[in-house]
């Protein structure tokens, strides 16, 4: 605060000030902060990225949590009911481990396939949410963000695939996972309704899924023409 009262247009100050804004709940400020910082420096990709990310944080309350809250409490009561649009697909493979090295952890590689009907509208990723269930019955979901590179877009008939691999502390039972797109126009940009398109995808039952060795994702994933888009390591980074 002090530096900017000294040079208010300090873009680096501003992107920090709207990240502190943002830590203390107050997301109207720091959108201000990122905007002033872009207005000074349309390049400063740290203001950038921080506008990205609390856009789509506020895409994701208002659009996926409802959603995420409903599956989380079927899973409670049983099985839940999916809104399937049926032009998308995924499946999973677990991942041979050594449980003489690695005690009680458990791999798995997605492999998913989401595609846009010809005669629709072009459609931009914004978010997608995933919830496990493991075996010991605690549930766990998580959102991921589509922003940079993980962004894409779908035009009519086209079709995007990427896999990806998770590694977990418990064996998994079961999985449901869904995907937020948004309208694009012809320049694509999102479209000025904001119209948002959901898909849940079909539930997997990774205690049946066929086991591979880590070798053999390379094949599966890059080698059938699937974007590999990393690993998450929930076990280490939250305990599940």
């Amino acid at each position: 605060r002090k530096a900017l009262e000294i040079r208010p247009l300090h873009y680096w100050c501003l992107t920090g000030m709207g990240t502190c804004h943002y830590e203390l709940g107050e997301k109207e400020k720091a959108m201000e902060c990122w905007k002033a910082a872009l207005q000074v420096c349309p390049s400063m990709p740290g203001a950038q990225t921080k506008l990205d990310e609390a856009e789509v944080n506020e895409i994701i309350d208002q659009h996926l949590r409802p959603r995420m809250d409903r599956l989380i409490n079927a899973f409670g009561d049983g099985e839940p009911q999916l809104e399937l649009a049926g032009s998308s697909h995924w499946d999973v493979h677990r991942i041979r481990m050594d449980q003489e090295k690695f005690p009680g952890v458990w791999a798995y590689f997605f492999r998913l396939s989401l595609r846009r009907p010809a005669g629709c509208s072009s459609l931009k990723s914004r978010a997608r949410f995933y919830v496990l269930k493991g075996s010991d019955g605690k549930v766990f979901p998580f959102t991921r963000p589509t922003i940079g590179n993980a962004s894409f877009s779908l035009k009519p008939g086209e079709e995007y695939k990427f896999c990806w691999c998770l590694v977990v502390g418990r064996e998994l039972q079961r999985i449901v996972a869904g995907q937020l797109m948004e309208t694009e126009d012809a320049a694509g940009a999102s479209g000025a309704a904001g119209e948002f398109h959901h898909e849940e995808l079909p539930m997997l039952f990774p205690t049946g899924a066929p086991e591979i060795e880590l070798s053999d994702a390379e094949r599966l994933g890059p080698g059938d023409g699937y974007t590999f888009t990393g690993h998450l390591d929930l076990w280490t980074m939250a305990g599940f």
